[in-house]
């Protein structure tokens, strides 16, 4: 069976379609609820993920000496701008 190009970007349409499966997440920002599902579940995954980075974080304060890296730096750097931006659209 044949499939032409035009039935061929319906089909990928209808599967890039977003539903409101994901729409309610504390993770997406802006118009990001308007994003296929695959994104949207992609976004949120790494919000936990980064999440969870972020608890490993903390518990590495409780040493005597705090070593930060160039990478946990940047990082808390765009948390705290985004925090910012959020706050500020609101």
């Amino acid at each position: 069976m044949k499939i032409t190009r035009r039935q061929l970007r319906r089909i990928i349409k209808e599967d890039a379609a977003s539903t409101k499966k994901y729409d309610d997440d504390s993770a997406l920002i802006g118009k990001q609820s308007a994003l296929p599902d695959a994104l949207q579940k992609a976004i949120i995954d790494k919000a936990v993920k980064n999440r969870d980075l972020d608890e490993e974080d903390m518990g590495e304060t409780e040493e005597a000496t705090i070593r930060t890296t160039e990478g946990k730096l940047r990082r808390l750097i765009r948390r705290s701008i985004l925090k910012e931006y959020t706050l500020g659209k609101k």
